[in-house]
């Protein structure tokens, strides 16, 4: 797109001719065209179709019209326009504006060169229109605030002076976009905004959901609306946040006298302006305030009136009361006396049902908190008590704000807002607790211990899932981002931890509402399901994880866990027939003729490898299962870390956290023979004790649980396929199935993105347990040169701790593999920083990915560090960029250092950076750990 000089050569100035109502968008245009040299004439749409309008009787560049939705469902016929307009069509560049829902309306105004179409905006003082004038509405006239679904649709408001600058450059760019949509491109949550206004009203308001209520944004489901902001160059750069607070806090809503709102009728009677007047006068800024609104809204009870500056904290003084001698005498009678007494008397019994209320609020807070740390379920009296004391101190507190003087006394006012949260918390607690009571039903029925109707308890919680969600977000919103004043300042690492803690529970919410959905299927709900459980021992490192040295069955029915028989994978491989040829490493390198369970999971996308494991057992016990779960021994340990040690009556022992890898080891190879059953004993016997456990497992050690899974999920030791295709694809939105993934850009503003991928693969082949003894380092640079061309540096620095060949340590012999994104550029290998002869390099194309092979040997107490050189194809976009890269995590490997260093060019800019990194000129560094997969992402100005 080119953009016009604002002055023809001629020199003489452009002519504009504005159709519109009279609006703050329209003087906002106006004067801007006007401050940048163009000559503008203004007309009322109604008075320029009127039967005698005036001819044209001059030439303009342009004609910018602004239709209101008043004036699209008037009576004015398209035809009017497109007559009136005759005379400038292929002239003049005409371009008709409104709002977004009014598109299809405004397509019948041909013909035009472009068509403005932007959502809802705001302004200062009052000045917008949409959903903020109806959210106030509705609070003026029904107390409330109604939020369509759950409240977290989406909603692109947009700062006045960003319209109007996105319109300015619009009449300016040749030629122009057919359809542009002027729009924030970042949005917020209609509860986000619902919150914003209630903590701007001097009164209590509800927020409702209402899940029958739909909402439509209007906006295009593709990416053209953004395509065509970039085709103008515009991008919004107003503080909408700013301008929203300034807007609410700039008036309070106060109950109006009678005598008020017939001035305020009086004063809404405005003398209608004619034509002339209009396109004579210069443009005004029309910045109306909330006054302005609610008489709009034409509310007889209520009006707007100027918010005063906040006051300094109030402080009582001393009175000094000076009493006339009458009065004196007066308050001496023994009656005034009497009754002067029984007010004292009753002052007294309020501060002592204050103070006992206030005592029964801080015991019950206790209680509540001790509850929550020791796992304790909470009574649901004692949630009623405490709700009661709160409500109690809190009306006493409005009650108290209300007197003169203190309404305005921010300790007070916010004071005012905790307890608010305190209730909202209440809520929260006491649907957390249906739902955990729920949820051991649940695995009660699951272990065949209960009974019942487990189709109806699952329908049950995804309703109780859902009131959580609103609970915890209604609490979050409630709670500003940071802490308020009257917090003390030893206490603000613990809101604002309790802020992120709000944040992990709506998300774990939200997965619980995905899972569920599943869940059904999972258990085999009215049906059979069956698994393979590979337990992969990660000490012996392998691509999804580790290797497989056991297996076991899951089989459900109907809900309930029925069968989990463990199986030596030694005992499987064995009923093996025929032959399978192997991968070529695990041939060549391994020393493997034939192809087993046991290295099954060779390629690191573990539904593929999955789908292996599962045609080896068939072929060999002739077993068919609905899917596989991968369990690393990382995963096994912060069970035991959860729900505590085992103890293991057939053994006389006790395996914890902190020997289960020791034991393990103990039971699988020593006095090990050939049909040995005593590894699998040992493992089935932590299986049953863990079963056991699970059905006596106290309120904290279900939650302690509940972490301690996700966090196996999170960092890639615990992976689920599923062979039902619904089932696989909930999985796969979580993230849980292991796949290789393929994640696209952010979108991030304006601009152009390049997405870049790296994932390190290693796999221990020296028939040993040498990464128990294994530590490592990572480093990738990164250089974007002048010519935009991206380049990488991968140093992988392995140190083997081991100071003995002697088995379980040894050396580590690992074949390593790095996938790439397509099309990349492999420049060289060097281990020690010697050059690797390119016939010991393997290349070749995995998953839609480059995957660079090759074979590095550590031996016992020493250092051996690679360097993998390699080169982008594409470079990076010279249009504001976007750079993201995502590094994915290897099942089974330790929170190993991951260092990222970016170099980049004096031209590039960093605007946006995720997530924090160490900021130098020309470089970023991001120090982080190989914990879970990782996202860089850079947006350059």
């Amino acid at each position: 797109m080119q953009t016009l000089p604002y002055v023809s050569v001629e020199t003489l100035p452009s002519r504009v001719l504005v159709l519109s109502a009279d609006s703050p968008l329209t003087d906002c245009v106006t004067s801007k065209l006007t401050a940048l040299g163009l000559e503008v004439e203004q007309h009322l749409l109604t008075d320029f179709l009127a039967p005698n309008r005036p001819s044209i009787s001059v030439d303009y560049d342009y004609v910018l019209g602004f239709f209101s939705d008043d004036f699209l469902r008037g009576q004015h016929k398209p035809s009017e326009l497109q007559s009136a307009l005759a005379g400038l069509v292929g002239k003049a560049k005409i371009i008709f504006c409104s709002h977004i829902s009014n598109k299809s309306r405004l397509e019948n105004y041909e013909p035009y060169d472009s068509l403005c179409l932007y959502g809802d905006y705001l302004g200062d003082n009052g000045v917008g229109e949409g959903i903020v004038k109806k959210f106030i509405k509705s609070a003026l006239t029904r107390q409330e605030l109604e939020l369509p679904g759950d409240g977290l649709s989406e909603y692109h408001l947009l700062a006045l002076a960003d319209l109007c600058e996105g319109i300015v450059k619009l009449v300016h760019t040749s030629p122009p976009p057919k359809e542009i949509y002027l729009y924030n491109p970042s949005p917020i949550s209609l509860l986000s905004l619902a919150y914003k206004i209630r903590s701007h009203l001097p009164f209590k308001i509800d927020i409702v959901f209402n899940e029958s209520l739909a909402w439509n944004d209007y906006l295009p489901q593709n990416s053209d609306g953004l395509k065509s902001q970039s085709m103008i160059g515009w991008e919004p750069q107003e503080n909408l946040e700013l301008i929203l607070t300034n807007h609410l806090e700039s008036a309070r809503i106060v109950p109006a006298s009678p005598k008020v709102v017939a001035e305020a009728e009086t004063l809404a009677t405005v003398k209608p302006q004619t034509v002339s007047e209009i396109s004579t006068k210069s443009p005004r800024h029309h910045l109306r305030s909330l006054t302005d609104i609610a008489k709009s809204i034409s509310s007889p009870e209520l009006e707007f009136v100027p918010q005063r500056s906040p006051r300094k904290p109030f402080r009582f003084a001393r009175p000094h009361l000076v009493l006339a001698p009458k009065l004196r005498k007066k308050l001496s009678h023994p009656l005034a006396r009497i009754f002067g007494r029984g007010i004292g008397i009753a002052f007294l019994l309020y501060l002592f049902s204050f103070a006992t209320f206030a005592t029964i609020l801080i015991l019950s807070t206790k209680n509540l908190v001790n509850s929550a740390d020791t796992g304790r379920e909470i009574p649901p009296q004692s949630l009623k008590i405490t709700q009661f004391a709160a409500d109690f101190m809190q009306a006493n507190l409005t009650a108290i704000t209300s007197l003169p003087g203190l309404n305005k006394n921010q300790s007070l006012v916010e004071l005012d807002s905790l307890f608010s949260a305190y209730k909202l918390a209440l809520n929260s607690l006491s649907t957390l607790s249906v739902l955990s009571s729920s949820g051991k039903e649940v695995v009660s029925y699951v272990l065949s211990d209960g009974e019942g109707d487990i189709a109806a308890l699952i329908e049950d919680i995804k309703l109780q899932n859902a009131k959580l969600y609103q609970d915890i977000a209604l609490l979050d919103g409630s709670l500003p981002t940071l802490p308020p004043s009257i917090i003390p300042t030893s206490y603000e690492d613990d809101y604002l931890s309790l802020k992120s803690t709000l944040a992990d529970v709506k998300r774990g919410s939200l997965t619980a509402k995905t899972l569920l959905t599943v869940l059904p299927d999972l258990i085999g709900l009215g049906s059979r399901r069956k698994y393979i459980v590979l337990f992969q021992n990660n000490m012996e490192l392998r691509p999804t994880g580790g290797f497989i040295g056991s297996l076991s069955l899951l089989s459900f029915e109907n809900g309930k866990l029925y069968d989990m028989p463990i199986y030596d994978v030694y005992d499987v491989d064995g009923q093996l027939k025929g032959h399978v040829e192997p991968p070529r490493v695990i041939k060549n390198v391994l020393g493997e003729a034939n192809w087993y369970l046991r290295d099954s999971n060779w390629d690191p996308d573990f539904p593929t490898s999955a789908r292996r494991a599962e045609w080896f057992l068939k072929k060999s016990l002739s077993q068919d299962v609905h899917g596989t779960i991968g369990i690393n021994l990382d995963t096994l340990k912060d069970i035991l870390k959860a729900m505590g040690p085992v103890r293991l009556a057939d053994y006389n022992e006790e395996v914890s956290a902190e020997n289960i890898f020791e034991r393990a080891e103990y039971h699988a190879e020593i006095n090990f023979f050939p049909g040995s059953t005593q590894k699998k004993e040992f493992l089935g016997n932590i299986a049953d004790s863990l079963v056991e456990s699970l059905r006596t497992l106290s309120g904290r050690s279900a939650l302690d649980l509940a972490k301690a899974l996700s966090k196996s999920i999170d960092e890639k030791n615990l992976t689920i396929a599923s062979n039902t295709s619904k089932t696989d694809r909930v999985l796969s939105s979580l993230g849980w199935n292991g796949e290789i993934r393929t994640l696209p850009c952010p979108a991030i503003g304006q601009g152009d993105c390049l997405s870049d991928y790296a994932m390190l693969v290693d796999s221990n082949l020296g028939i040993n347990k040498s990464n128990f003894f294994l530590k490592r380092k990572i480093s990738l640079n990164i250089d974007i040169d002048a010519k935009r061309l991206i380049k990488h540096s991968l140093f992988t620095t392995y140190f083997n701790t081991s100071t003995s060949a002697a088995w379980p340590a040894g050396a580590y012999k690992n074949y390593s593999r790095l996938y790439l994104p397509p099309g990349t550029i492999f420049r060289g290998l060097k281990i020690n920083g010697n050059p690797v002869d390119e016939t010991e390099i393997a290349l070749t194309s995995e998953h839609d990915r480059l995957v660079v092979g090759f074979l590095v040997e550590v031996p016992i107490n020493s250092t051996v560090t690679t360097e993998v050189n390699y080169e982008l194809t594409s470079p990076l976009p010279s249009n504001s960029p976007t750079y993201s890269l995502y590094w994915q995590k290897q099942p089974g490997t330790s929170a190993d250092p991951l260092d990222i260093t970016l170099n980049i060019p004096l031209f590039l800019e960093p605007e946006l950076i995720s997530p924090k990194a160490s900021v130098s000129p020309q470089q970023l560094k991001f120090n982080l750990a190989n914990i879970t997969d990782r996202r860089i992402t850079i947006k350059f100005r």
